[in-house]
């Protein structure tokens, strides 16, 4: 996660999101697996918006977890969903998660800003 928010390598984010989903994977039988799969996924997904994959489907996909998941991970999308959304020339939309980010954690607005 410190590759996403230091914004400097995102790549390297990425990569270490998918080794730590392969180290992660255990039998389907233990309670909070899915929620684990679930977790692993919302952080690869992450990456590869900010490597530059655009992808609609993985933009509605963290949309949609944004309503769901626990508040840190929350953040962390709405972090992702701005800077991807500023990018892509969609301010509405941008504002909108960044405004939700200063308003739960205004402390951390500079770690925070768009990368």
């Amino acid at each position: 996660m410190i590759y996403y928010l230091k914004g400097d390598n995102y790549k390297e984010g990425l990569r270490l999101s998918i080794i730590a989903q392969r180290l992660g994977e255990v039998s389907g039988h233990y309670p909070g697996v899915s929620k684990s799969r679930n977790f692993f996924d919302t952080y690869i997904q992450i990456g590869e918006l900010l490597s530059g994959n655009y992808s609609s489907k993985v933009i509605d996909n963290l949309e949609e977890k944004f309503k769901k998941v626990p508040l840190f991970l929350k953040i962390l999308i709405a972090w992702c969903l701005s800077n991807v959304y500023t990018k892509m020339n969609m301010e509405e939309k941008a504002i909108i998660m960044r405004d939700y980010c200063e308003k739960i954690v205004p402390h951390c607005k500079p770690l925070l800003s768009i990368n």
